[in-house]
């Protein structure tokens, strides 16, 4: 399997190539835009599965539950990972805004999307002008979309406090119960109401932060045993388990940036 990234300064690109693999159900804090290059992907997205091919392109939006694999042979795709911070404002759009529809069978947009990851991975322009091109590539694919609100901005104040109180200490496991009470619900109607807002219930969110937030600290440098240490892992095998699972190779691979 081979792997390439590189980190701009409003998004980051990636490609990967290899046989067998398949993504367990996890999240990205980003959007994240895609295109197999080649394979047919299965793609099951908050409860939808599709196929997915070269002449598609993939639009997941932030903690947007999703799975894929492909069933034997190569698979080789491209994504471009952009914070919603950034997103909206690059283009000119309200915040908490993100594509309306999630799969685009534009072969042309495809082509247009794979061509600017070619050359931002290539090195061949500076920075100010990949920016330019996504800039435009990414318009073109909310013209396309379409746009809509997000459903993370419309949180109830028990689940937003919930949120921030997992986010703000990744690395313990509180228990499900203790949580509800500290909101004064039960622990089913807890998980019903984080679902409904996040799409996975508390702990296992609680998961899927600790992922995103190893994936930043492997982009600056860190040492995968200590972001495991860190993070509440139980040792580094976990996080390389895991990490490979939702993103297609493993920490030190990703810290490292290519093969």
């Amino acid at each position: 399997m081979s792997f390439r990234r590189r980190l701009f300064p409003d998004f980051e690109v990636a490609h990967i190539d290899g046989t067998g693999l398949a993504f367990e159900k996890h999240t990205h804090d980003e959007f994240v835009i895609g295109v197999n290059i080649q394979g047919e992907e299965h793609v099951w997205l908050d409860g939808h599965e599709m196929d997915v091919g070269p002449a598609h392109v993939t639009l997941y939006n932030p903690g947007e539950v999703q799975a894929g694999t492909v069933q034997g042979g190569p698979w080789r795709f491209v994504s471009f990972y952009v914070p919603p911070a950034v997103l909206p404002a690059l283009i000119g759009l309200p915040a908490h805004v993100v594509f309306a529809r999630p799969i685009l069978g534009d072969a042309v947009l495809a082509t247009t999307v794979r061509a600017l990851a070619d050359d931002a991975l290539a090195g061949v322009l500076d920075e100010g002008e990949i920016g330019e091109r996504m800039v435009s590539v990414l318009a073109g694919l909310f013209r396309v979309a379409g746009a809509r609100p997000s459903r993370i901005g419309r949180a109830s104040p028990p689940v937003a406090r919930v949120a921030e109180r997992l986010r703000d200490s990744l690395e313990q496991t509180p228990s499900l119960q203790a949580l509800a009470a500290d909101e004064g619900l039960s622990a089913v109607q807890l998980v019903r109401a984080f679902r409904r807002a996040h799409g996975l219930p508390p702990l296992a969110w609680l998961f899927q932060q600790r992922l995103h937030e190893a994936r930043r600290r492997l982009t600056r440098g860190e040492r995968p045993a200590l972001v495991a240490a860190d993070l509440g892992f139980a040792d580094q095998a976990h996080l390389t388990r895991r990490f490979k699972a939702a993103f297609g190779v493993t920490p030190a691979r990703w810290a490292k940036g290519g093969d």
